[in-house]
């Protein structure tokens, strides 16, 4: 965790075996897809 992919460069998809590599993504796809924007605004 929190290092470089150790698979090659990180524009290679995820993979799994047999079903679980279905609908693989790149990492950049990957982080977007589990990443909520959040907005603060903050009052003086």
């Amino acid at each position: 965790m929190n290092r470089s992919s150790s698979r090659g460069p990180d524009i290679f998809p995820f993979l799994g075996i047999k079903d679980s590599g279905f609908g693989t993504q790149g990492i950049e796809d990957a982080l977007i897809s589990m990443t909520r924007v959040l907005n603060i605004v903050e009052n003086d």
